[in-house]
């Protein structure tokens, strides 16, 4: 390896030789940040820090490289305790660091132990006696630790002596309710410790919304955050497009002629082959898990002479075959695939280890900016390789009565204002406003949980004033908090009751349920069985008869039996199938990708992006389409007994804006970037709207009244209407900036005019 001296003139012996071993050419610029900038001398505090750096940099041995350098010189306390606190959102990424953290942490004599539901008994009882080293683990095992506690459990104590938490996939916990969660487990542990433990995160690119993340580490921190960036060259990154045309029922070219286009999987398949024949292994990422069940049929069936392998990997696959696929893709299987393509959701987004990726495709537009950059960037993952992407969007056949948003080729447009945001450095900021009061609820349950009754001072104190929901202004008031306490002893089987006028316990009550650890939602499902083995699961929420069919783990199905009583389906082989059934709503993309959208339409942004002759079509149709329907300066549009109105703004505007005309008794709903209403003319709208702006604006609270489903999170259920409300209008509806996007619509349609 070549000298750096920082590293080789600062660091225990056993680190650089474990290091030189590896065969490393070089440091990344995110290592040679850390390795530099953090202390090695266990004199010298730790502080707080975010490493950030583009996916695949290194990050693991950017952070624990100086933190085992730190604690080589430390003295070793015989009292049980561990050393470091690794925190994943994911297990498979807690498996994958395994084999990088223990080879690093032994050279300096600690051991490496997991923690989560898929540890089994005899791994867990070694790391409880031996509390010592370091402990990889997730946010609802340590919330584990917290409620055992009542029985005396030693693990949170041992936790509690760590020198630092490490939180990895830092941005995965952005504007989510097990960020929330995670930040009142470690503002919990703090308290435990007597002291703040340093925390340090591992985050992808983050452009310029460093404070969120600085927030999101550590909440109304009062102490300083290191943030170290690469200084060397980011590795470049090309993203390219692809356009394919689905088939109509009828030729729009000859009317009467049956279209004698493939159907569109059967084009992705063909094309993959293409793009990854030169490759050893890549990643096709899809935005559904039916998505890539069916893509991975087809491509299998279509590839069977070109010598690829394509494999399916999402959450409803059993964990085993998912680390085979994993192993597979790392040579480290007797015999492993020379070429291979992982077909995925987004379980491979974030940084599990799957080797040297050259390529990756994206199937249709990703809904956020970051999620595309994550992705692309799996790719060229070794070296100074650049990444290299590339996305296929599917648009429809037009025919004669062709719907306006299947003319403005939304799709197309979209893949290209996202691209150039991400290469840009562009994303979207987090929403603030966000009370997760269904996290509140359950961490309220946990602090009872504890076994000692609480004054309403003292869970205020605990986890708003002093806890990650400060920011709150009405949870601030303490009498607001009080009577969400009591709210939570008025459901008939309540989890909470009062000790006295001013104090709270858990219900003693045996009728009542006990919340489970994780604060996100995991519907019910079915474990499906072939031949006794299982293959899969698919959700209960979908209901499956005996003699449906499906494509699931590489294969097709037939229902043959049904048990809800057991959650299973039992099936057989299937001559053809489909996609199955998943369920869940579709995501809205942001206003900072409909805005460059807009922008693109309208020529102040230009086309920049490698594409196909196709895809180059589709701009000049959609700019085509744009002025045809005056979409630059209009924003309404007739279409048969409807309308539809561009309002170019994020979904929280947008949905509030729906609300707004729900309230005055019109259908309308977004489709999206675009909002549809229906039995309705144009000028219907523009004097509903009018109608609108004379009105006062509606307390977000109160407009979600005509929200068609309120619960969003676990533990919504549990709130009563007014916290139901109140939490969904926080989260998906904004005042700001309504009123005057109002008269932007009607000040634009008078220019029109």
């Amino acid at each position: 390896m070549k000298r750096f001296p920082p590293f080789h003139d600062r660091y225990p012996k056993e680190l650089v030789g474990c290091i030189d071993s590896k065969g490393w050419q070089t440091f990344t610029g995110i290592q040679e940040a850390a390795i530099t900038t953090l202390p090695t001398n266990p004199d010298t505090p730790l502080p707080d820090a975010i490493l950030e750096a583009e996916t695949s940099s290194g990050k693991t041995e950017a952070v624990f490289l100086p933190l085992l350098a730190w604690l080589s010189g430390k003295r070793r306390d015989d009292a049980k305790g561990f050393s470091l606190l690794y925190i994943s959102p994911l297990r498979a990424l807690i498996n994958d660091q395994v084999g990088r953290i223990g080879p690093l942490a032994q050279t300096i004599g600690l051991d490496v132990h997991r923690w989560h539901s898929g540890v089994g008994k005899t791994e867990k009882d070694r790391a409880r006696r031996q509390r010592k080293g370091i402990l990889l683990t997730t946010p609802e095992s340590i919330e584990g630790f917290f409620l055992r506690s009542a029985h005396e459990n030693p693990e949170i104590e041992a936790i509690s002596k760590v020198s630092a938490v490490v939180i990895d996939e830092l941005h995965a916990f952005f504007d989510t309710a097990r960020g929330r969660h995670l930040q009142s487990l470690l503002h919990r542990l703090d308290l435990l410790a007597g002291r703040k433990i340093p925390r340090l995160g591992l985050s992808a690119t983050l452009s310029d919304i460093d404070k969120v993340a600085r927030e999101v580490l550590r909440p109304k921190s009062d102490v300083p955050i290191e943030f170290l960036k690469p200084q060397k060259n980011a590795r470049k990154i090309k993203i390219g497009l692809k356009v394919f045309i689905a088939p109509d029922k009828e030729d729009a070219s000859t009317e009467g002629k049956k279209s004698s286009r493939l159907p569109l999987n059967d084009q992705f398949a063909k094309e993959l082959i293409k793009d990854f024949r030169r490759d050893a292994r890549g990643l096709v990422f899809c935005n559904s898990r039916g998505g890539v069940d069916l893509l991975q049929e087809r491509a299998s069936t279509i590839s069977e002479s070109s010598g690829l392998t394509f494999e399916a990997h999402h959450s409803s696959i059993q964990n085993s075959k998912k680390e085979l696929i994993e192993r597979k893709m790392r040579n480290e299987v007797p015999d492993p695939p020379k070429q291979m393509v992982v077909i995925c959701t987004n379980t491979l987004e974030l940084g599990i280890d799957i080797g040297q990726v050259q390529r990756v495709v994206q199937i249709d537009p990703t809904f956020s900016v970051a999620a595309l950059r994550q992705r692309v960037g799996r790719s060229g993952r070794r070296g100074d390789q650049g990444a290299e992407g590339m996305i296929y969007i599917g648009e429809r056949e037009l025919t004669a009565d062709a719907h306006p948003l299947d003319q403005l080729r939304i799709k197309t447009f979209q893949a290209i204002a996202t691209t150039q945001l991400s290469l840009e450095g562009s994303f979207e900021e987090p929403n603030h406003a966000d009370l997760h009061l269904s996290t509140l609820y359950h961490q309220v349950i946990s602090v009872l949980r504890e076994g000692h009754p609480k004054t309403t001072q003292q869970l205020h104190q605990l986890l708003v004033l002093g806890g990650p929901w400060h920011a709150a202004p009405e949870l601030k008031d303490e009498a607001f908090f009080a009577r969400f306490l009591e709210t939570m002893t008025e459901m008939r089987l309540s989890l909470v009751e009062r000790v006295s006028d001013d104090e709270w316990r858990l219900s003693t009550s045996e009728e009542v349920p006990r919340p489970a650890y994780a604060v996100f939602s995991t519907p019910p499902e079915y474990t499906v069985y072939f031949n006794g083995q299982p293959i899969g699961h698919l959700p209960m929420t979908i209901s499956y008869r005996v003699g449906d069919t499906f494509v699931l783990a590489n294969g097709r199905w037939r229902v043959l039996n049904v048990s809800d009583h057991n959650r299973s389906l039992t099936v057989a082989k299937a001559a053809s199938a489909g996609a199955p059934r998943y369920g869940g709503a579709a995501q809205t993309p942001s206003g900072l990708v409909a805005a460059r959208m807009r922008a693109i339409y309208r020529g102040e942004k230009s086309y920049t992006m490698e594409g196909d002759e196709t895809a180059a079509q589709m701009v000049k149709d959609g700019r085509k389409a744009f002025k045809k329907f005056g979409l630059d300066k209009n924003r309404f549009l007739d279409h048969g007994r409807d309308v539809v109105l561009f309002p170019w703004c994020g979904s929280r505007r947008a949905q509030t804006l729906v609300l707004l005309m729900r309230r005055e008794g019109v259908k309308a709903s977004i489709e999206n970037f675009a909002i549809a209403i229906e039995a309705a003319s144009a000028n219907d709208v523009k004097t509903l709207l009018a109608e609108i702006k004379r009105q006062p604006l509606p307390e977000a609270d109160e407009l979600a009244r005509e929200a068609r489903q309120l619960q969003a999170d676990r533990f919504d259920r549990y709130l009563i209407p007014y916290h139901q409300r109140l939490a969904y209008g926080r989260r998906f509806l904004t005042r700001d900036g309504v009123m005057e996007l109002v008269e932007e619509l009607l000040a634009a349609d008078a220019a029109a005019a």
